[in-house]
């Protein structure tokens, strides 16, 4: 149930490392994601049912956070 989110992650992952979303963005800062979300799936223990599904809130919500915040310090930087 919970790998199809994965495949669709890295395969996003990929298509920034390969087009690059912006020009002159690092490489190093999709790969470094790519590493640490390897990582952290590593390290999670298995979950089942409705915790499973409360993780995957959680991190989502943290993640559309943190990708909130830096668009604005893009913004800012005048990217």
């Amino acid at each position: 149930m919970g790998t199809s989110w994965h495949v669709l992650a890295m395969l996003i992952a990929f298509y920034g490392f390969v087009v690059e979303v912006h020009p002159g963005s690092d490489h190093v800062t999709h790969i470094g994601g790519l590493l640490s979300g390897a990582l952290i799936a590593t390290l999670l223990p298995p979950l089942s049912g409705s915790k499973e599904r409360a993780l995957q809130l959680v991190v989502g919500l943290i993640a559309v956070a943190l990708c909130l915040v830096s668009g604005v310090f893009a913004v800012r930087a005048g990217f």
